[in-house]
């Protein structure tokens, strides 16, 4: 049987595709930028994404005041672009957009600019990934259930018992409404999607691949509903499953043969196993001591099953998850996780099931255990069926950089980048550069700032704000983007920083990157004060020492607590610094000890500080005098 078994789906392997695909799209820039204020009307409101999308047309809307404008959509793979069909009078604009990811899942919001002058504000950050509604999460988890379990029934029926076993008919009446069940899921799922889409319920509103989808899933589950030779089984079982690779973001991840494969194989490993163990229960409610001779049939399938789904699984994970820290940060990776340990668990069961078939455990168990086992993996199939409608790469996060103040090299000068209120959205970014002596640069241009995400940037221009420059600007809703500052120092010198936030960790692109620089203001009559920092290098070296004009020297210390409970202050040479780890100074751990204070220092002021470094770099920051009551470890 397992010969012509082979035989069977080895013809059908061409309904796999070839090609590759991206990732669940995400909006990266847009063109005017969201809450800019243009000169003169634009010719046409650019989309930009990370992956291909299909636009919504009738879902693309120009508003201006109490006037809709017209238009035309085009897209060119990622780019999706609204062509006002007349001019865009003065005031606010806003650009009602949907498109579909090419997983199938709907993207949609409001991009918000201005044609010279602003006359509503700005209150959204302009993008709003949707996804599906817990109603097509149920309904994927029960179409599922009902197929895989459907198709696994009806397998076990003709491959495991004996043509005149009893039970099959039983299987066979079971199999029809359990298939009925995933189909009419299956269906409606789509078709409520193409609601939440397109605002209605045709064929031409469903998601990517779903005409696919339905036609193999008639054909398979048609075969099934009339068939019981074994033959006839497998090849319904096979386009049946398969159908349910069609939807969903695995398809969306590549590359895509070996993506599509491994959840092929997942499904079918998975339909036979729960299918299986669906059927062991109905034999030993049936035989009792006599269910070992079918268990032991069936264990030899199940352990083949067992590893399908174990290495499959672990393919699909490797290909959506960038890293281990992606799968814990996302709720797609838990719920992976969490469907891991049930198959683990069940695995157990499975082995204890196999030994007591063998009769080296005891046969009676094996009525007990078996229906734990299926219970344990029905709910997989229902955690699978959710895993399919979330966002992979919807983290838990991506985790805000915050207000928190970011200082840098800019050639000679200092840099300071604050971000408000640092969340993915709209933002206005604050930059002030200092000059070397700690004063306030006199630039010759206003700095300009670039965010980039996957290789697409926006510029923006700043503004001089009284303190520094000012710009909006829109952060990406990405676990990784980079900001970058051009500075022209003088007529002749253009200085540049790239500064990268991952997962909200801030990298620099070059020199040290320093936060939270702080010195508590000593009281009347010390001379002596600590300051604290965070300093994160973009390359190994060393940090060797500092100055600063408030102070008549400045050496690295170390506070330790020894095991007799006293505490003793250590003088560091040298502190090594590693690439990208963040070196902490603290109370009550390393600090810089800032000796003989020339003068009185009080809470608001703001002190130059230079960093010197093993390779003789010496890099200004400014930091923020504070109260000791305010200081936060």
């Amino acid at each position: 049987r397992l010969g012509r078994l082979v035989a069977a789906l080895a013809p059908l392997s061409a309904l796999v595709p070839a090609g590759t695909a991206l990732a669940h799209a995400t909006l990266i820039s847009t063109s005017p930028a969201h809450g800019s204020t243009v000169e003169s009307p634009p010719a046409a409101v650019e989309l930009r994404f990370d992956g291909p999308v299909t636009p919504v047309a009738d879902a693309f809307t120009l508003r201006s005041g109490d006037r809709t404008i017209q238009g035309e959509v085009r897209v060119d793979a990622t780019l999706v672009s609204f062509i006002p069909s007349g001019a865009v009078p003065d005031g606010t604009a806003v650009l009602d957009w949907r498109v579909v990811s090419d997983d199938g899942h709907p993207i949609g919001g409001k991009l918000v600019f201005h044609v010279r002058e602003a006359t509503v504000t700005v209150t959204d950050d302009g993008v709003a990934a949707e996804e599906a509604g817990p109603a097509v999460a149920v309904l994927t988890a029960l179409s599922h259930l009902g197929i895989l379990l459907g198709a696994g029934l009806s397998f076990f029926a003709s491959w495991v018992l004996e043509e005149s076993a009893p039970e099959a008919a039983r299987l066979r009446s079971l199999t029809r409404p359990a298939l009925a069940v995933g189909v009419v899921a299956a269906a409606a799922s789509l078709f409520l999607q193409g609601a939440e889409i397109a605002g209605r319920v045709d064929l031409g509103s469903l998601p990517p691949g779903s005409l696919p989808m339905l036609v193999l899933l008639a054909l398979g589950t048609g075969l099934l509903w009339v068939s019981v030779h074994p033959v006839s089984v497998a090849v319904g079982l096979l386009p049946a499953v398969t159908s349910l690779a069609f939807v969903g973001h695995t398809r969306s991840f590549g590359p895509l043969p070996v993506m599509f494969g491994a959840d092929v194989v997942h499904l079918v490993a998975a339909t036979v196993w729960a299918g299986g163990l669906a059927g062991l229960v109905v034999v030993a409610r049936r035989r009792g001591r006599e269910t070992a001779e079918v268990a032991r049939r069936f264990g030899s399938i199940a352990a083949w099953c067992l590893a399908g789904v174990f290495l499959s699984g672990a393919v699909m994970t490797v290909l959506i998850h960038d890293s281990p820290r992606q799968v814990l940060s996302t709720v797609h990776g838990r719920l992976a996780l969490v469907k891991a340990a049930l198959v683990v668990g069940a695995a157990g069961i499975a082995l204890l099931n196999r030994r007591s078939a063998s009769g080296r455990g005891e046969p009676e168990r094996l009525g007990l255990m078996v229906p734990v086992e299926a219970v344990i993996v029905a709910v997989v199939l229902v955690v699978a069926g959710f895993l399919v409608e979330q966002n992979p790469a919807a983290t838990t996060g991506p985790e805000p950089i915050g207000d928190q103040v970011m200082q840098a090299a800019l050639g000679e000068h200092g840099l300071s980048v604050r971000f408000e209120p640092g969340a993915p959205g709209v933002n206005t970014v604050a930059i002030q550069v200092t000059a070397p002596d700690g004063t306030p640069a006199d630039l010759a241009a206003a700095p300009k700032v670039s965010i980039a995400r996957a290789g697409e940037a926006t510029s923006y221009d700043t503004a001089p704000d009284g303190a520094g420059w000012s710009a909006t600007v829109e952060l990406p809703d990405a676990p990784s983007w980079s900001v970058e500052v051009r500075a022209r120092l003088d007529t002749f010198t253009e200085a540049v920083q790239v500064i990268r936030s991952d997962r909200g960790r801030v990298l620099p692109g070059s020199g040290l990157l320093v936060t939270r620089a702080v010195l508590p203001a000593p009281v009347t009559g010390m001379t002596n004060a600590s300051v604290y920092m965070t300093v994160v290098p973009a390359s190994d070296g060393a940090l060797v020492g500092a100055s600063s004009p408030v102070c008549e020297r400045i050496s690295l210390h170390e506070t330790r607590t020894n095991d007799d409970g006293t505490v003793a202050m250590l003088y560091q040479e040298r502190l090594d610094l590693v690439a990208g780890e963040p070196l902490v100074f603290r109370s009550g751990g390393l600090h810089l000890m800032c000796e003989g204070i020339v003068r009185q220092v009080n809470p608001g002021e703001v002190v130059p500080l230079y960093l010197e470094t093993a390779d003789g770099a010496r890099q200004l920051l400014m930091v923020d005098v504070i109260r000791i009551a305010d200081l936060v470890d």
